[in-house]
């Protein structure tokens, strides 16, 4: 996959900074609970610039994510935390 070629063989988590977890998220479906937490990581411009270009993943703004469709969990973190 993509996101396989960005990591494979990279230093690009060896340097990162790892945040606090984030609480955990609940959401019921209806045949299961699923349970989430977040792990926030913070890398470098120049690091998501080199390895994003050995692949063919798009970076978008911040203000295109909160465009895009997610799931339900993933927009509840990004809200709590302010980012959207």
């Amino acid at each position: 996959s993509d996101l396989s070629k960005v990591v494979a063989g990279e230093d690009l988590l060896m340097n990162a900074e790892v945040g606090k977890p984030s609480k955990i998220y609940k959401h019921i479906l209806s045949h299961q609970h699923l349970f989430a937490r977040f792990i926030p990581v913070k890398i470098t411009d120049s690091q998501i610039k080199k390895s994003f270009k050995k692949a063919t993943l798009k970076l978008y703004s911040p203000t295109q994510i909160a465009e895009l469709p997610k799931p339900v969990l993933v927009s509840r973190y990004l809200a709590d935390i302010d980012f959207l």
